[in-house]
């Protein structure tokens, strides 16, 4: 039917408007707060292969995580804001605690527990202490 493909398509366009705009606003206030944005720099078509059970494209539409660090770029170049990126290896499996380089199986284990001092740790909040290390 004509009209409901017509809904789903405007429901498709109104999803994506509002969320480039959370993206433009978080952008934003990141440029505006701080002097330096520090990136992982990695290719994030790898990211979207890898994800068990859905289509190449799925993830990637559903996050559009290039688009938000497109708009972090663009809105950090515009406030004459440093945006450093580093390389993003191993930053999940480091202990934050020790230094430790821990087995983590990201699709599996949020928070890892580290074999060597026992400190537990979120893998994404580990990876951004990591970076900034």
């Amino acid at each position: 039917d004509r009209h409901l493909l017509r809904w789903a398509d405007h429901q498709r366009r109104g999803c994506m408007r509002a969320r480039r705009e959370r993206y433009r606003l978080f952008a934003r206030e990141l440029a505006i707060h701080y002097g330096t944005i520090v990136l992982e720099d990695f290719d994030l078509r790898q990211v979207t292969q890898e994800s068990a059970g859905l289509p190449p494209n799925a993830n990637r539409q559903r996050a559009a995580i290039s688009l938000l660090r497109h708009e972090i770029e663009w809105q950090a170049q515009k406030r004459g804001v440093t945006i450093e990126k580093r390389d993003a290896a191993y930053t999940t499996q480091r202990c934050t605690a020790c230094g430790e380089l821990g087995i983590l199986d990201a699709a599996s284990a949020v928070v890892a527990t580290c074999s060597r001092c026992g400190a537990r740790r979120d893998q994404d909040a580990g990876a951004a202490k990591n970076l900034l290390a």
